[in-house]
């Protein structure tokens, strides 16, 4: 240090300083630092879908605590046409300061995103205090987007008929469910089907089937997606060192329950759409995101159903469901990229990310606030299911939607067998790699 000037020590102070004061406010100790200039940052906008009328208490209450800093203003978007608005106002300049937007989206607009200062929350910071599945939101030097709020997909339940076929308990292992389901469905004398077990194997009216069949490969040891050069390359169609590949097995498993001629047949496409089934008492399991839980209770208040973790394979595996996340993140090009930089950690610590959880009745990201004990039931399990919440880099929403339907609905037709259609899907979704990627 004798060799430093005392300007150079100044600066090497000041910047730990900030770092310090950056920790601090990230980490809920602080609730913001004065300006000289009394909130000389001004006003940022925020875009998301979370609907106005839940965020506006937790904006305000943000507000108070960062007054003079900084304000907030939330402007709510379409679901639908979220991603579409943003693209077109950033190629207008006319975007956003920050979004709130699912961890898919921040993956694939990452190149319109401004990645987190490290001085504000780095790595190794971001590692401790978030999720595992947060590290999808991370390029390998920085946070690209911070997580918020996690979406854990389950199995929902319905307690009467589960009891009528005289089981206590639901599945806890896949191998344990197949065998349960055999006895659940009722077919009449013509095998049709006047009870479910499970809308399982078809793709038309199960809303879900891209993320069972995803999160089944993942289950399985298949990661989907391997790094490769700057981007990604497809591994559906690896075995991983296994006799039977992985991806194969799960896309056999899948299918056999829309096939009449198996054991386990419990599931068409004359039946009404999955979650509604469940919901009218037709079906014994669904598989929905615990954001469906509201839905599941407003739309059928007299239902008695439960809910559980999603069944694990038997094996060494480690236990991993599917999950989304609702993250933060900044927009490259704002004019005022440094306070939303600041913003985004501030709303990313435990004050805010508490608070719009409870309100979203969904578990936080936060290891810190997951640590804590809460007295709702289903929030309990909702908090067991975020820590082993995992997903993939899905670089196409739309396209790789095709691609896994395409797969299921190639052996439910008897068009391809199991391996058949693993390979043409592991074609396809190389196919759509490259067409983003370029050749790597």
């Amino acid at each position: 240090m004798k060799n430093l000037s005392t300007f150079q020590l100044i600066i090497i102070g000041l910047f730990l300083l900030f770092l310090v004061i950056g920790t601090l406010i990230f980490a809920g100790i602080l609730p913001g630092f004065r300006s000289p200039t009394g909130g000389a940052a001004g006003e940022l906008t925020i875009w998301g879908t979370v609907p106005e009328t839940v965020l506006r208490p937790i904006i305000d209450q943000f507000n108070k605590d960062y007054k003079d800093y900084f304000t907030l203003r939330y402007l709510e978007q379409a679901s639908a046409s979220f991603e579409r608005e943003f693209v077109e106002a950033k190629a207008d300049n006319r975007a956003p300061d920050l979004l709130l937007l699912p961890h898919e989206l921040a993956f694939t607009q990452r190149a319109r995103l401004a990645p987190v200062s490290p001085e504000l929350v780095s790595l190794r910071q971001f590692r401790d205090t978030f999720i595992g599945a947060g590290e999808l939101l991370t390029d390998g030097l920085a946070a690209l987007a911070l997580p918020l709020v996690v979406d854990p997909f389950v199995m929902y339940y319905n307690q009467n008929l589960l009891a009528e076929a005289g089981l206590a308990s639901p599945p806890g292992t896949w191998t344990e469910f197949k065998v349960k389901t055999t006895a659940l469905t009722i077919l009449d004398s013509r095998r049709n089907i006047t009870r479910s077990a499970v809308a399982l194997g078809e793709t038309k009216n199960i809303l879900h089937a891209k993320d069972l069949l995803a999160m089944l490969f993942l289950q399985a040891g298949n990661p989907i997606l391997v790094r490769s050069g700057g981007g990604y390359a497809s591994a559906l169609n690896q075995s991983f060192g296994t006799v039977l590949k992985p991806t194969v097995a799960v896309l056999d498993f899948y299918t056999q329950f829309a096939d009449p001629a198996r054991p386990n047949y419990s599931w068409n496409r004359s039946l009404p759409e999955a979650r509604q089934a469940f919901i009218r008492g037709q079906t014994v399991f669904y598989f929905g995101y615990g954001s469906e839980y509201a839905v599941i209770t407003r739309e059928n208040p007299h239902l008695a159903f439960d809910v559980v973790l999603v069944p694990q394979p038997e094996d060494n595996q480690p236990k991993l469901i599917l999950g989304r996340l609702l993250s933060v993140a900044v927009v490259s090009g704002s004019s005022k990229s440094v306070a939303a930089g600041q913003a985004a950690a501030a709303l990313a610590g435990p004050a805010f990310a508490g608070a719009l959880a409870e309100a979203l009745f969904l578990p936080p990201a936060r290891r810190d606030l997951l640590g804590q004990t809460v007295a709702n039931p289903i929030m309990t399990l909702f908090y067991r299911a975020a820590l082993l919440t995992r997903s993939w880099p899905d670089p196409d929403p739309v396209g790789t939607k095709k691609i896994f339907e395409t797969m299921i609905e190639s052996v439910t037709t008897g068009r391809s067998r199991s391996s058949e259609a693993v390979a043409e899907g592991d074609r396809e979704l190389a196919a759509l790699l490259e067409r983003i990627y370029g050749s790597n």
